[in-house]
């Protein structure tokens, strides 16, 4: 696709735009867990599982992107999003259940295991608060850029609309052959026949 095409050119970094996203999304979450780590927020004797619970949070958070990276990958066509914005949506939200459901998966996972290892309920309460907020801090960050790189691709395409109206000034009906105001000699309300 040549790259003068800003929609084409939005397409294509797409997946640079997932992994910013991530990217994004996991130092925001180890900067505020650093902060709950300095203020004491975990219980004594459990910070390690604080630690634990932003680290499993946010390997969760890259198995998710990676199955939608994968699913954008095989289910569309060259960028990785569709051009229409319904199919889009219903995309998307389908990604975001694909998301949620990877995260249960891996705190199920986690779960067993802390429990097979016997690990107190305090430390078992603080990995899980831990977990859950890491992965909504990283789905927040991850969807906010992805919101802003979608509004961008939606004006790209709403601007190349526009470029394309200007060098037909009749408008889209005159590639049918009437004139983009015509009613196709059908009378309309303002009409005083």
């Amino acid at each position: 696709m040549p790259a003068s095409n800003p929609v084409a050119a939005s397409d294509e970094t797409f997946q640079a735009v997932l992994l910013r996203s991530l990217a994004s999304g996991a130092a925001v979450t180890v900067g505020l867990g650093g902060l709950a780590w300095a203020i004491g927020a975990a219980p004594a004797g459990t910070e390690g599982f604080l630690g634990l619970g932003i680290a499993v949070a946010i390997l969760a958070a890259v198995a998710a992107m990676w199955v939608n990276g994968r699913f954008l990958a095989t289910r569309s066509g060259a960028g990785g999003l569709p051009a229409d914005p319904a199919i889009l949506a219903g995309r998307m939200q389908g990604l975001l259940a694909a998301a949620l459901m990877v995260k249960l998966a891996v705190l199920v996972i986690a779960m067993f295991a802390l429990f097979r290892f016997g690990v107190k309920f305090e430390a078992t309460a603080t990995f899980c608060i831990a977990f859950a907020s890491a992965s909504l801090v990283v789905q927040l960050t991850a969807a906010g850029l992805l919101s802003r790189h979608l509004g961008q691709r939606h004006n790209a395409a709403l601007a190349a609309r526009v470029d394309r109206s200007a060098v037909n000034p009749a408008g889209p009906g005159a590639s049918e052959g009437f004139p983009a105001e015509s009613n196709h000699g059908r009378p309309t309300a303002t009409d005083d026949r």
